[in-house]
Order: structure tokens, then sequence, then C-alpha cells
């Protein structure tokens, strides 16, 4: 797609935003008349999805993405389903969607970007308050909750391949990227949640999200790249640890999947112009580290990749007594396979012979078939760091918490060398 018809895409795209939002207006105005605005305690509202459709697939998941209409008032009870998962939050509201098949169905293996499946195979959406979603999940809190892995990471640093080795058929069941876990990072860096929102929500997130996993089975959670800024909040969180992942030489595999996006440099002029506005109208992903695009002001896609690469590192560093282990590498992924997993296993509680089995998932591009796939980014071009950008690094180690090296890694990846598509 080249950049004319992708600034189109956009602009059509604008024009059914505030189709949808006038859709709404009137749609809330229908419900007031025959008084079903508001939904009964102990109900959400069940609705018929009509049409479905967001300006990219990465996109943070919300309301919006779908076009509904009330179809009845359900006891929540009924989400407890095995069939039924968390969707997308906002300060008011939570949103659960119907899939065609269980929700442990989705592991990483098969969905390796659960946000996909969700929006895709939605079959209706259910929509509660937050205060009976808070009653909700404190309800499921008081059934055994299985020991919880929350595995955050950087873009690019082999965790979706982690992933898929991490979950282990009746031993582990591993869930990849609900967008619920950006909603609140996302939106606590952009001043929509408050703190006191993450620490209360939180929580309840993570044990909705668990519902269905057996209590006998560790539950590893990972998120995507903005995941680790809640970490600090998980100290009092039953049965709950933290693991990492990052690498070295990174920012050029981070530029091919920002540069996926033609526009994507023009969505963080429009961000940092106005942010609640381009927040409002685009979502969360234009802004994703929003904090550190306002202070440092990139204006190319070789500086935006730099701070999305690294910021998480910082995150992890500041918050590193958290974790249960040092930082795993994405060397260590590749070169490291079978140790890697053992040393992991142990940590968690997964058997240490299952290694063998599961660094099988090493030899293919695990990525495949998705659009962030090797074949899918083979023809993105990322050219050197320029002079003067170089000349930045130091201000933005400084801004991210990272140390220099870390931007300006002198080290040669033998697996970079190899493949520097990687």
């Amino acid at each position: 797609m080249g950049r004319i018809e992708a600034i189109f895409r956009l602009q059509l795209f604008t024009v059914y935003f505030f189709f949808i939002k006038f859709f709404v207006f009137l749609q809330n105005l229908y419900r007031r008349l025959v008084k079903i605005d508001e939904i009964p305690e102990g109900k959400a509202r069940l609705s018929s999805i009509l049409y479905r459709q967001k300006r990219d697939i990465e996109e943070i998941a919300r309301e919006i993405d779908f076009l509904t209409v009330h179809n009845s008032f359900v006891d929540t009870k009924l989400l407890e389903g095995n069939y039924w998962t968390l969707y997308s939050l906002t300060k008011d509201f939570a949103y659960f969607v119907l899939l065609p098949k269980p929700v442990t169905y989705y592991n990483s293996q098969r969905s390796p970007f659960v946000y996909v499946q969700l929006f895709d195979e939605a079959l209706l959406l259910a929509e509660m308050s937050r205060k009976e979603f808070e009653r909700f999940a404190g309800e499921l809190a008081k059934n055994p909750q299985p020991e919880t892995i929350y595995y955050t990471n950087t873009a690019r640093c082999g965790s979706t391949l982690l992933a898929k080795m991490l979950h282990c058929e009746g031993k582990s069941h591993c869930t990849a990227e609900p967008y619920p876990i950006p909603n609140l990072s996302i939106g606590l860096d952009e001043g929509y949640f408050t703190r006191e929102d993450v620490k209360t929500l939180l929580p309840h997130v993570i044990t909705v999200l668990r519902k269905d996993v057996p209590v006998d089975q560790v539950f590893i959670l990972k998120t995507e790249c903005t995941g680790v800024r809640l970490v600090e909040f998980t100290d009092e969180i039953p049965n709950f640890r933290n693991l990492f992942s990052f690498r070295k030489n990174g920012i050029d595999s981070v530029e091919r999947i920002l540069k996926r996006e033609e526009i994507g440099d023009l969505l963080t002029a429009i961000y940092l112009a106005s942010p609640q506005l381009c927040n409002w109208i685009y979502g969360f992903l234009s802004g994703m580290e929003g904090k550190h695009y306002q202070r440092l002001k990139p204006d190319t896609d070789k500086k935006r990749s730099a701070i999305v690469y690294a910021a998480p590192y910082g995150t992890y560093l500041k918050n590193e007594e958290r974790f249960l282990m040092p930082c795993v590498w994405f060397h260590d992924i590749i070169h490291n396979t079978e140790g890697l997993l053992r040393e992991i296993f142990r940590n968690i509680g997964i058997p240490e012979d299952l290694a063998v089995e599961q660094a099988k998932w090493k030899g293919e591009d695990s990525q495949k078939g998705t659009f962030l796939s090797q074949e899918a980014l083979r023809h993105i071009e990322t050219p050197m760091m320029k002079e003067n950008e170089r000349n930045l690094m130091e201000e933005y180690a400084t801004v991210l918490g990272v140390p220099l090296e870390t931007l300006l890694s002198k080290e040669k990846d033998p697996i970079i060398e190899k493949n520097p598509k990687i």
C-alpha cells in the first residue's frame, strides 16, 4: 500500500469514526426513549454485531471496533462461561466477546496475537458497568487461581517464539497479547486512567483473563511491549510473578514493524499536535510511547524506533527486583534454547524435561502467516542511523533510563549478521 493510498484510507476511517459516533448518539437516544439505557444491577448488555472495522489490525481494542445493536440484558453469570473473554476496557465499562471456540483454544501456538482472533471471530459483544465488572471479577477471585507468569518484553525480541515454547499442553497455558493490558498501560501514560484506576482494575483484569485456565496449570500471560509499565502494580496480586525479555541491536528490527504502516510518521505528527484528539479518533496505538514522544519529539522512523525499542527495557531496569529471574535475552532464546527453557521451567514450576520437546519451535518463523512475519517485513529497508540521530542518543538514553550502549551497541550479533531482516 502506497503512502497516498494510506492517507486516503486514514481519511476514510476518520469519516467512519464520526459515523459510528453519530450512530451511537442516536442509539443512546433511542435507548433512553424505550428505557433500556441503564444496565440493571447484576446484568450485562448483550449486543449483536452488525459490522466490524479497525483502522489497523494492531490498533488497541476499543468498543467502537464493533457496530452493534441491543439484543437483551443477561445475567453476568453467563460471562463466566468458557467461550467468553474480556475484549477491552474504558473508565466506565468492560466489554466481553463471545468466541466460537473455548477461550483456551486460542493459545500462543495457535494465536500468536490473540487480539486478531478476538476481533475477527467475535460473535456477540457484552457490556457491563465498571462497578459490575469489579463485582464480577471479585466473585471469580474467590475461586482458586492458577499460578501466573506475567511475561513482558520489548518488540522483536523473540517473545512470540518464547511464548509458543512456554505453552506446554496440560502443564501450562500461554495467552499472547490480550488487549485489556495495553488499555490500562497506555491509558495510564496518556492520563486516561489514574494510578488508582490501574491499581484497582489490574487485579480484576488478571482474574478474568485467567478464569478458564485449570488451577493445576501455570498461566503465562504474554503482553505486548507496553505491558511492562504495569509491573509496579502487581505486588499484591496473588499467585503472580514477572518475566521479561529483551534483545541487543534491535532498533532496525523495530523500525521495520513501524514502517509497515506507511503513515506512522503522519500519525505521530497528529499525536504530537493533539494527543487527546489523536487518541480519541485513531486509538492508543499512535501514542503507545506518547510520554516519551512528547518529550523527545521524534521526527524520523529511526528516532521513533529507538524509543519503542528501548523504553520497555528502561522500565524493566527500574523494577528489576520484581522479576522472578534476570532478563531473558534474544541471543539465548536462539542459541541456548534448551538450556534457557530448563532454567525458566525450573523457576515457574514446569517439568524441566519438557524443554527438549518445546525447543522444536525454534526452527520456524514464530510469526509465520501474520502481518509481522519475516516474509511480510522482508521488503522493508532500514537505513543506517544518521550522524545527527546518533548525536541525540545520549539524551534518549537518559530519558528512557537505559545505558547508552543499548542504543549505540557496537557488538555484532551473529544472528543478525546471518539474517539482517530478523
